[in-house]
């Protein structure tokens, strides 16, 4: 008789009730990796047993299975406890992040590189944005890794810092380098060209850049080319591919395009496709949280949709930007 070892017996109950959201079920998927681990010690069974942990919000617990777990030489969990150090509220310490990620690091590892890399450059509750050490940590990154996709990702955010420095040419040479396979780079030179910024304006490069993005395009892009379809600056004036595009966006869930492809709708007379324009201004309102700009268009929106709307878009002011219109 073919039989399954009692280990995989019981991770494989964890890995099942650990998918759930019921807090017995979880307790029970803790006792369930608990037990496998008793048998055998392996870093699959420490991943998953401190992510139920971590899912209950017992963070001493989730720390207590990581340091457990690195104990018996699984130091892949270095990269999870890191993770958990840089961006947890109430048990976050970025000095024992960094020496999580510089253990995994000393050992070669990428991938901590990067995490690290990307905690400075973006920020946390835990780490301060710091541009200079982003930079340096994912020039390293770019000397060091063979994968094409992490190298471009890198060379693309050396750019954006060079951007934000205003070291135009550096930024451009890099969003350049990164094109092949960095979607963002793609629409950052595109962006550059339809604003002229640092760059002589040229829309047909712009579109160019738009258009060439590997995989995944940015989705701010759609938005940028349904804009241009209906900007007189550039002697077009095409609602109906404007509303293609804008639609393209809203259907990646980029606020603006959302935005646009409702009001274009509502300005072709589009009456039957009330529900969709609904459904698009609700992507928007959901979708528009660090856009102060889309957030002041949300706000008096209703005057131009009329009152037929009125109703749910105050709903939707009221669910998505936290108050009732008429007494904020």
């Amino acid at each position: 008789m073919i039989t399954v070892s009692d280990y995989y017996q019981h991770l494989l109950k964890g890995i099942a009730k650990a998918n759930y959201r019921n807090k017995k079920i979880l307790e029970e998927s803790l006792e369930e990796f608990r037990i496998a681990l008793s048998i055998k010690k392996t870093e699959e069974a420490y991943s998953w047993y401190g992510n139920v942990a971590y899912k209950l919000n017992d963070f001493d617990l989730f720390i207590k299975i990581m340091a457990e777990g690195i104990n018996h030489g699984f130091t892949k969990l270095y990269i999870s406890l890191g993770r958990f150090y840089a961006t947890n509220i109430s048990k976050g310490d970025k000095e024992k992040a960094i020496h999580c990620f510089k253990k995994r690091i000393e050992s070669g590892d990428l991938v901590s590189l990067e995490d690290l890399a990307d905690y400075y450059f973006y920020g946390t509750k835990v780490f301060s944005r710091d541009l200079d050490e982003a930079s340096k940590l994912y020039a390293l990154l770019l000397f060091q890794s063979k994968d094409p996709n992490v190298r471009d990702r890198a060379a693309y955010k050396i750019g954006v810092i060079h951007l934000k420095k205003r070291e135009i040419k550096e930024a451009l040479e890099l969003f350049e380098s990164a094109s092949a396979h960095n979607s963002n780079a793609c629409y950052e030179i595109g962006m550059m060209y339809l604003d002229g910024d640092g760059v002589e304006r040229d829309t047909d490069k712009a579109i160019e850049y738009f258009l060439k993005a590997p995989t995944n395009p940015n989705p701010k892009m759609y938005y940028q080319l349904g804009a241009i379809f209906l900007h007189e600056k550039f002697g077009i004036d095409d609602k109906q591919t404007a509303l293609a595009y804008f639609e393209m966006g809203a259907r990646n869930y980029e606020p603006e395009s959302a935005f646009m492809a409702a009001c274009t709708l509502h300005n072709l007379n589009e009456v039957t496709n009330r529900e969709k324009k609904l459904r698009y201004l609700e992507i928007a309102f959901k979708y528009s949280k660090d856009n102060p700009e889309l957030i002041s268009m949300l706000e008096g929106v209703s005057d131009f949709f009329g009152p037929d709307y009125e109703k749910e878009i105050n709903e939707m002011i009221n669910k998505y930007l936290g108050y009732e219109k008429g007494l904020a």
